[in-house]
């Protein structure tokens, strides 16, 4: 097992921010273009072609910024996470939490002092389960989680390439659907 967590980085907000203001200054350059282009042309029927030309030159550019835009929202989609299952070997759903509406999560064993919002007491693995073994937090858009504890450790499947990785404790690595998480050796599986 790879023993680090997986790191995604951040977008570099000063190359998005030149990009925006080149396209903003294409945009303007091309505006002035066909105003003068349009000032200058006399006869009605070319005029009229020019005016034809835009609005579909605009209509196909709006279409593209819309596919962009929800694209965007497809790609945030993969992070919002609704439910956990607890799974076993043959990926049967033996119990299932709803999350879309939390903030934090604690994963571990309810006990008389202790409460915990996904609670493994039931797990055939519940002896190698922490009281609080892990934490799942959500910020930014993205869920997190985190190894509290732990003697047995928390792992993750990744979807993305199939691969589990080990958490170091108290780091937090970034999760999202159809990532399956092992606490100590439960499955979990984000949907």
């Amino acid at each position: 097992m790879k023993e680090n967590n997986f790191k995604y980085s951040a977008n570099n907000n000063k190359l998005l921010t030149s990009i925006q203001i080149i396209n903003l200054c294409i945009g303007v350059i091309v505006t002035l273009i066909g105003v003068f282009a349009y000032i200058a042309i006399e006869s009605s029927l070319i005029k009229s072609i020019f005016i034809a030309v835009l609005i579909v030159c605009g209509t196909g550019c709006f279409i593209s910024l819309l596919r962009k835009t929800h694209k965007e929202q497809n790609l945030d989609n993969e992070y919002a996470i609704n439910t956990i299952a607890l799974i076993n070997e043959d990926n049967d759903v033996i119990r299932e939490w709803i999350v879309s509406e939390k903030v934090s999560i604690l994963i571990g064993k309810k006990t008389l002092n202790n409460e915990v919002h996904i609670d493994l007491t039931s797990s055939i693995y519940s002896l190698l389960i922490e009281n609080e073994h892990a934490v799942l937090n959500h910020s930014g858009g993205r869920w997190y989680v985190e190894d509290l504890c732990s003697e047995n450790g928390v792992s993750i499947q990744k979807i993305e390439d199939g691969e589990k990785y080990r958490l170091i404790k108290y780091s937090p690595c970034t999760i999202k659907k159809g990532d399956i998480l092992f606490i100590a050796k439960a499955k979990l599986l984000l949907r």
